[in-house]
């Protein structure tokens, strides 16, 4: 297997401590470094993320996906609450998340640090 450059290796690092920060008030994690996208992939996880980033409790389509069409439905639920936001988010779908695209899923992580810093 192919190792990742150093920069990829830094922001999964740095983007999973800045989400498990703030999932840690609901007992939940996003692992350490390359796990980062696995756990984004049922869309569960960014789901709790935004509801603690925005303070508000949002509907999820899937709470158990089982299913690749539940897991997509989800994220897609999590970017829609994003554009809501009027948070910016460029050339990235559901799709991206759950086949864990690592450049795509760094950047939405960036950009959600950058909307609430």
């Amino acid at each position: 297997m192919e190792e990742k450059p150093v920069w990829i290796q830094l922001q999964q690092k740095v983007f999973s401590r800045w989400c498990n920060k703030h999932l840690s008030s609901r007992n939940l994690s996003v692992g350490e470094g390359t796990e980062l996208a696995e756990s984004l992939k049922t869309g569960i996880v960014l789901h709790r993320l935004l509801e603690i980033l925005n303070g508000d409790k949002y509907w999820l389509p899937q709470p158990n996906p089982k299913l690749k069409f539940h897991m997509i439905q989800n994220i897609d639920m999590c970017l829609q609450i994003i554009k809501q936001k009027s948070i910016p988010l460029v050339g990235i779908g559901p799709e991206d998340i759950y086949d864990g695209k690592e450049k795509l899923v760094l950047g939405l992580i960036w950009t959600l640090i950058y909307f609430y810093k």
